[in-house]
């Protein structure tokens, strides 16, 4: 009997120095595992391990290296995880000396192979994995010792024909964000120059998927997962053309039939909106839209071959905002050639609309390694090069000092400021809470407190951006009495909008109660899902303590979640409960859902509430702690292994319909 190839791929943490991240599951790595176990299954074990989910300090990597034996190792990088990738590759070379390197991701299709050698790869793959892993898989062996194979991907890939993303990782996923990511597309025909996506391929293009297929997967990932928010993570989920919007048309019609409560965000460009569409998409859930801003002013959409104008992103946000839509911009306020006037035209336009703007005049560029920008920056003068980020120096000196003040303002002065943290925690939980009341009747209302918070806070931002303003026009000097600024403007604005959100908080609270507790149960996954807000003031007890709707289907909803989010110290009374109505559904929903992310706090809960109450198990309560209690004798990696390698026997129950038979013994 052969023995099986074992592949082990690699998604290394964000680099210490890179910041906050949003970690959503690697689905790059996803649709890799996917192709290799479709082409190569009867031959190669894959396994996926992403560190940014599951073990951030790589503390576990020497284990699971130990556990997995892998022949082959596949590294995913880009330059936000460039120097973690490096640590992990020589432990990998530290520890399994046999095991072959596959590197890829955007860093290994951006630079030169010199510049990879770091990695010590036998494999350096430049292009989309799905193609390039089998194939370096199958050469591989036959590559002499200390040769590096080098494949470039020839062909884009046709994306109708990939199997969906493996989803390995996806409860842990949700155990951060309660939401799936989705592709329903690749490419962008654009050409922005700070842009670091390599072109598939000999061309650039827009590469959509079969809108009908996107919707099946997701409602796989509903019925599976349970997920009701998703976020396309598409370059671009619509394009300025006809055909885009008839296919966004058709996925609003599909999302509407079929999964008619369930959220979604995407990004696209402001060229794009289109107000009649926009509202088509969001009476199918649309409730984010992620727009690359960068500038209010025409001269640097000009030098980053934006092809936009100023007035393409105000008319656009003007919609989103009209919509009731949230806006997330992606921001550039300074770069090597920002100039003082530029500066100010952003600024103005920022006083003039409804647009988050405090947290993005703190902005910089970060000039990747093979963008079109790059090669400009070559005539300045470089002062750091990180590995796949290209170091510069700005040219203006007035620039230089008003970006230094900004960056103190920010990082130091209002980042120390307990308004101001309390102001951006607001902002974001009021956020959060937006899809849970889009398209209801509660929708109007919670807009409006929203928009009265933000009136109040962007009164307190304004100061902020008046005095940087004043200095451009050389009114004042820089870093003149900053702190009486924000005291006297700031400070008083920022509370005011803080104490209006609190009392949104409370307002929104009765509403998604009453939607878990009497809602049909779509209504309810969508609902509960506000409650796993981080830091969301929602009151967890005033939730659990309502009998769900349905003959207790909605107990068997709230259970799902909170098998992957909550705390155990949140469920006694709701235990008590289900244990006296004997909901075994909704008991082992919570046990096997605590099951696909590790919680054994929420099995040690139901043991102790049995034993507290004096009521047996029951044959499937019995036989689901057995699986539980069997599960947790193995170590933490053991454990994610383990699931990854049968994912469909931990959740069985909760990812059918079929109603289970109420074994609980009789009284």
């Amino acid at each position: 009997m052969a023995i099986r190839k074992k592949v082990l791929l690699f998604n290394p943490p964000p680099n210490p120095d890179t910041g906050a991240q949003l970690h959503l599951e690697s689905l790059g790595l996803g649709y890799v595992a996917a192709a290799v176990r479709r082409e190569l299954g009867k031959s190669h074990d894959v396994t996926l391990w992403d560190c940014s989910l599951v073990d951030k300090a790589m503390d576990h990597v020497p284990e699971v290296l130990d556990a997995v034996a892998p022949d082959y190792v596949g590294l995913s990088l880009s330059a936000m995880n460039a120097g973690q990738g490096v640590t992990l590759a020589a432990q990998v070379r530290k520890r399994h000396p046999r095991a072959k390197i596959l590197i890829g991701g955007i860093l290994a299709s951006s630079l030169p192979t010199e510049e990879l050698a770091c990695y010590s790869p036998d494999a350096i793959l430049r292009g989309e994995g799905e193609a390039l892993v089998p194939q370096a898989l199958a050469l591989l062996d036959d590559t002499a010792s200390g040769d590096v194979l080098e494949l470039v991907q020839e062909q884009a890939l046709d994306v109708d024909a990939l199997a969906w993303p493996a989803r390995d990782m996806l409860p842990w996923q949700l155990k951060m964000h309660a939401q799936a990511s989705v592709a329903a597309s690749r490419g962008c025909p654009y050409r922005c120059s700070f842009c670091s996506i390599p072109k598939a391929g000999p061309i650039r293009k827009w590469r959509p998927r079969d809108i009908d297929d996107v919707v099946d997967e997701m409602r796989f990932l509903y019925k599976t997962y349970n997920i009701a928010h998703f976020y396309f993570v598409d370059d671009n989920f619509i394009l300025n053309s006809k055909p885009s919007f008839l296919r966004a048309e058709r996925f609003a019609k599909l999302v509407r039939d079929k999964l008619p409560c369930i959220r979604f965000g995407f990004m696209c460009r402001s060229s794009a909106i289109d107000k009649r569409l926009l509202k088509v998409l969001k009476s199918a859930g649309l409730a984010g839209v992620f727009l690359g801003i960068e500038s209010f002013s025409q001269a640097v959409l000009d030098r980053y071959n934006k092809k936009e104008t100023v007035e393409e992103h105000i008319r656009a946000i003007a919609i989103l905002n009209d919509l009731g839509i949230t806006i997330n911009p992606g921001f550039i306020f300074f770069d090597p050639w920002t100039s003082a006037s530029e500066m100010r035209q952003t600024i103005s336009v920022m006083k003039e609309i409804d647009f988050p703007s405090l947290q993005s005049i703190n902005s910089k560029l970060t000039c990747y390694r093979g963008t079109a920008i790059e090669q400009q920056l070559r005539e300045l003068e470089q002062p750091e090069t990180r590995l796949g980020i290209c170091g510069y120096a700005v040219k203006e000196v007035q620039t230089a000092i008003i970006m230094e003040q900004c960056c103190d303002i920010f990082q130091k002065q209002l980042l120390s400021d307990s308004d101001y943290v309390d102001y951006q925690h607001c902002q974001y939980v009021l956020g959060s809470l937006q899809p849970f009341f889009l398209n209801t009747p509660q929708e109007s209302l919670f807009l409006l407190h929203y928009a009265q918070c933000k009136t109040l806070w962007k009164a307190g931002d304004m100061a902020v951006l008046q005095r940087i303003d004043d200095y451009l026009r050389g009114a004042s000097a820089p870093g003149a009495s900053a702190g009486a600024v924000l005291d006297a403007h700031s400070r008083e604005r920022w509370r005011k909008g803080n104490a209006c959100a609190k009392l949104s908080f409370a307002l929104a609270q009765p509403h998604l109660v009453r939607a878990v507790a009497t809602g049909s149960a779509e209504e309810a996954r969508l609902a509960v899902l506000a409650f796993s807000v981080p830091g969301g003031h929602l009151n967890m007890a005033g939730l659990l303590d309502q009998p769900g709707a349905n003959g207790g289907i909605n107990d068997v909803v709230i259970a799902q979640a909170l098998g992957y989010a909550w705390d155990a110290g949140f469920l006694n009374g709701y235990l008590g409960r289900l244990v006296r109505d004997k909901n075994v559904e909704a008991l082992v929903a919570l046990v096997e859902s605590a099951c696909l992310t590790f919680n054994f706090a929420v099995i040690e809960a139901v043991e102790r509430c049995l034993e507290e109450t004096g009521i047996p198990a029951g044959e499937f309560l019995a036989a689901s702690l057995g699986q539980a209690r069997q599960l947790f004798r193995s170590s933490y990696p053991e454990f994610i292994l383990a699931q990854a390698q049968a994912p469909a026997s931990v959740a069985s129950r909760a990812r059918t319909t079929e109603p289970m038979v109420n074994s609980w013994p009789a009284d």
